[in-house]
């Protein structure tokens, strides 16, 4: 099967961002190449299906990754909607975390402050972060859930 040799391929992933990966591709329900056709059916799916913006946005990134391993270059042929997140805080609303990251003192405070609103991260988690975490390249950050013992890939979007 070619997500096993995907993930196998995989070298810089943890165990258990492969088997999510390898879950979230499953769900795409492969019946042949990957199509631009098919991967608009498959969000529209997982809208209906009352998946969260987060869930889809995982599932899409894991896909995008193994089309580019496969040379496929359907992503760059569709626009997909916008996913409407909702407030990463349930005691903020987006208009408290604007004004958090408009008052910010400095580039560096605003940046920490959106990417733990945007990537769902706790605070110790981000304060564990090292230069190291960030993959430039892949566009990703690896975070070490609570007691280190849990790994989760953030996707950074430009």
């Amino acid at each position: 099967m070619k997500i096993d040799e995907f993930l196998a391929s995989q070298l810089d992933l943890a165990e258990t961002t492969k088997k999510a990966y390898r879950r979230d591709l499953l769900a795409f329900g492969f019946k042949g190449e990957p199509t631009a056709k098919g991967v608009l059916a498959f969000v529209s799916r997982m809208k209906e299906e009352g998946r969260s913006p987060a869930h889809i946005a995982r599932c899409l990134y894991a896909l995008k990754r193994y089309c580019s391993w496969r040379g496929l270059n359907i992503f760059s042929q569709i626009s997909i909607p916008p996913l409407e997140f909702r407030s990463a805080s349930p005691c903020l609303g987006e208009e408290e975390i604007a004004r958090l990251i408009r008052e910010a003192k400095n580039p560096l405070e605003r940046a920490l402050v959106a990417l733990l609103f945007d990537s769902g991260m706790r605070i110790g988690e981000l304060l564990k972060l090292s230069y190291e975490d960030v993959d430039w390249e892949r566009g990703e950050i690896s975070v070490l859930g609570k007691g280190r013992q849990t790994e989760e890939v953030v996707p950074i979007f430009p």
